[in-house]
């Protein structure tokens, strides 16, 4: 994966909004999971299976001008359901800065996330998970950076898509064919501003 930043991306890689529940397993596992010290989280998105033709804004606003606001709609026959959403965020305060001032913080982001599964038959079910994010952020100046003309920002992207055919082949066993492809590229820019 291009990556030309060395630390960590800092923008979540699809919503929360987009979760329907949430597994924590805890102390031993099989070794399905590998070698996993603390825990495996198991996030499962929504589907369209809990919804029946229904759609849904969110939208808020807050202090610094912050925004987290998202569209989304699903539904469901007995073989098919879909689900999608777009989301758009922004904020006058877009990481910790490293003085009292807020000087040179803005960020935000927007994305899309969208399921289908589709139950061919009581043996078989195809599903395609797909996401993609997009975010900016402006890293924080102290005001001596500031007056030095130093404008650092911080661009990210990200993109997944998984497509899974689940099997069952009599009593108990499963086939499981599971292929997956993530992007992911964060971009960070320094220096001085060109002057205009």
């Amino acid at each position: 994966m291009p990556n030309t930043n060395t630390g960590q991306n800092i923008a979540p890689q699809f919503d929360p909004k987009d979760i329907d529940y949430l597994e924590v397993q805890r102390g031993g596992y099989s070794a399905e999971y590998g070698d996993r010290t603390y825990a495996v989280f198991n996030v499962v998105p929504r589907t369209g299976f809990e919804r029946n033709r229904e759609g849904e804004i969110v939208a808020s606003y807050g202090q610094f001008r912050q925004t987290n606001d998202q569209v989304n709609f699903g539904s469901h026959t007995t073989r098919f359901a879909y689900y999608g959403s777009f989301n758009g965020n922004r904020s006058d305060l877009g990481l910790g800065t490293p003085s009292p001032a807020v000087i040179h913080d803005r960020g935000n982001g927007f994305g899309g996330f969208g399921t289908l599964v589709f139950n061919s038959s009581p043996a078989n079910q195809f599903r395609l998970v797909t996401a993609v994010r997009q975010d900016f952020y402006q890293v924080p100046n102290d005001e001596q950076a500031q007056a030095q003309g130093i404008r650092d920002t911080e661009r990210e992207t990200d993109a997944l898509t998984h497509l899974s055919w689940v099997h069952a082949e009599g009593q108990g066993v499963l086939l499981t064919i599971s292929p997956f492809y993530h992007f992911n590229r964060a971009n960070f820019a320094g220096g001085r501003a060109t002057p205009r």
